[in-house]
C-alpha cells in the first residue's frame, strides 16, 4: 500500500531509522505516477494533492530528489496546481472516494509535504488552510488527524508560530477532545483510544513545542505511556486491528522529535533579509537554485554557526577530529562522514 509505505518511510526517518527505507522508495518510485495521479492520467489537472503531500513528505525523510522522483517533477506539478486567487492547491481528479478538489485535507497535506521538501510557498496558501479551521479549532469538521496535520503544516511550513491564534485554538481543541488515558481517538472510534490519531496528535504538540509537558497528563496517564500501553508481543501498536500502518503513525509519537523541523513564520521576509524577531538568528541552507530551506533558531550567548546549524532540527551528519567538526551533509544531502 503505497499511503502505509509513505508514512513508514517518514515514521523510520523520524526515529532515526531511515536507513531501513532503501527498498520502501524503490517500491514508492515504481508506484509514484499511479499512487498520486487519476488512473490513466499523468500531469498537474489529474493530481491528487493530498497523496502528493504524503510521497514529497516520504521523499525528502529519505533523502531524495522531489523534483525527480518516480519519472515525474512533483514540486512543479503541485506548483502548476495552485491556484493565486484563492490560495488553494486543488485540481479537477476525481478517483472513488478520493478528490483533488479544494479542502482542508488537500491542502493541509500539500502544504505538509512542500515544507519537508525545503520548497517555497505562497504565504496565501497558509492563509487559506488557516481560514478554514473550525469554530472549535479543529479542521475538516472536528476531525483529530487532519487538525494535527494542519498544525504541523502551518508550524512547519513557517506559515505560524507557536502561540499564534490559529495554533492557540488547535491545542485548545485537543485538550478539550483528550481522553482520560492521555490518548485521542475520532469520533468514529469506540476503542479506548486511537494509536493513529494520537501520534499525530502528539506529533503536532511537538511540532509546537508544547509537548512534553505536564499538562498533557491526564487521570489515567500521559499519552505516550498510552500508546506504549497498546504494543502487542510482535512490536505492533494499535487497538483490535493494530498493524503496521498503526503502528508507523504511532511512531510520530513516540519519535520525540518533529517530522518537518518548525520554519519561521513569515520566512519571506527572512529570505528578502527582512528583520528578524528579538532573540533569533536565521539559519538559510541552499542546497540548489530550487531548493532552500530557512529556520528561525533562539540566540544563545557564545554559540557557533554549527550550535545555529544544529538547532533547526534538520538532521545534520558532523565528523569530529583533533581540528574540530566537519558537517559532511544536511538533510540527507552531501556525503557521508567517512
Amino acid at each position: 500500500d503505497p499511503t502505509g509505505t509513505a508514512l513508514t518511510v517518514a515514521a523510520l526517518a523520524a526515529a532515526g531509522r531511515g536507513d531501513a527505507a532503501a527498498e520502501m522508495m524503490g517500491y514508492l518510485a515504481e508506484q509514484a505516477v499511479a499512487y498520486t495521479h487519476q488512473s490513466g492520467q499523468e500531469g498537474a489537472e489529474a493530481l491528487f494533492p493530498s497523496r502528493a503531500g504524503l510521497l514529497l513528505l516520504a521523499i525528502a525523510a529519505a533523502g531524495e530528489d522531489p523534483s525527480s522522483f518516480g519519472g515525474q517533477d512533483l514540486l512543479a506539478q503541485l506548483e502548476a496546481a495552485y491556484d493565486p486567487e484563492t490560495g488553494a492547491y486543488a485540481t479537477e481528479a476525481q478517483e472513488d472516494f478520493s478528490s483533488g478538489a479544494a479542502s482542508d485535507v488537500n491542502q493541509a497535506w500539500a502544504l505538509l509535504g512542500l515544507a519537508a521538501a525545503g520548497a517555497e510557498v505562497p504565504a496565501e496558501a497558509g492563509q487559506y488552510l488557516v481560514a478554514l479551521q473550525g469554530e472549535d479549532g479543529s479542521w475538516a469538521g472536528s476531525d483529530p488527524d487532519t487538525t494535527a496535520r494542519a498544525v504541523v503544516a502551518l508550524v512547519g511550513g513557517g506559515h505560524a508560530a507557536p502561540g499564534d491564534e490559529a495554533i492557540e485554538r488547535a491545542l485548545a481543541f485537543f485538550r478539550d477532545t483528550q481522553l482520560a488515558n492521555g490518548g485521542w481517538r475520532p469520533s468514529w472510534d469506540q476503542e479506548p483510544l486511537n494509536a493513529d490519531t494520537t501520534g499525530w496528535v502528539v506529533q503536532a504538540l511537538i511540532t509546537a513545542g508544547v509537548y512534553p509537558a505536564e499538562e498533557w497528563t491526564r487521570e489515567e496517564g500521559e499519552p505516550v505511556a498510552a500508546l506504549l500501553a497498546l504494543q502487542k508481543e510482535d512490536g505492533a501498536i494499535g487497538g483490535a486491528y493494530a498493524n503496521a500502518y498503526s503502528t508507523a503513525e504511532a511512531l510520530l509519537a513516540l519519535a520525540g522529535r518533529p517530522l518537518v523541523a518548525p520554519a519561521a513564520a513569515g520566512t519571506a521576509s527572512a529570505r528578502a533579509g527582512g528583520a528578524l524577531p528579538e532573540g533569533q538568528v536565521a539559519v538559510v541552507v541552499q542546497f540548489d537554485e530550487a531548493r532552500s530551506i530557512v529556520r528561525l533558531v533562539p540566540h544563545a550567548e557564545g554559540m557557533t554557526g554549527l550550535d545555529a546549524l544544529l538547532g533547526t532540527g534538520l538532521p545534520v551528519d558532523v565528523a569530529y577530529s583533533s581540528m574540530g567538526a566537519v558537517v559532511c551533509a544536511i538533510d540527507g544531502q552531501g556525503s557521508p562522514t567517512s
